[in-house]
């Protein structure tokens, strides 16, 4: 579904902001993603929202060890770069 297409549907712009922002594109770098997304607060929030459902640990008890492990360091990064994780100090 495209950004018209949901013009189209009605749906508030600042949603379809949002939704754009949270569609990673192909070659996007996380970075970039992240602070993309980062600075707008809905898709910030719904990005927040995806961590913590991705990381819940009934849904994580499921996975082998390394992809466990893999994907822990892939949210943890993630979380980092949106600002949700405090950097330890001096």
């Amino acid at each position: 579904m495209s950004a018209e297409d949901l013009r189209n549907s009605g749906i508030p712009e600042t949603v379809i902001e949002a939704v754009e922002l949270l569609s990673k594109r192909p070659g996007q770098s996380l970075e970039e993603y992240c602070a993309k997304v980062r600075g707008n607060s809905l898709a910030l929030l719904v990005k927040q929202a995806d961590l913590a459902d991705n990381t819940d640990p009934e849904r994580t008890s499921q996975l082998d060890p390394v992809t466990r492990q893999r994907l822990a360091e892939k949210y943890r990064r993630t979380r980092t770069l949106l600002g949700l994780l405090q950097q330890p100090g001096p």
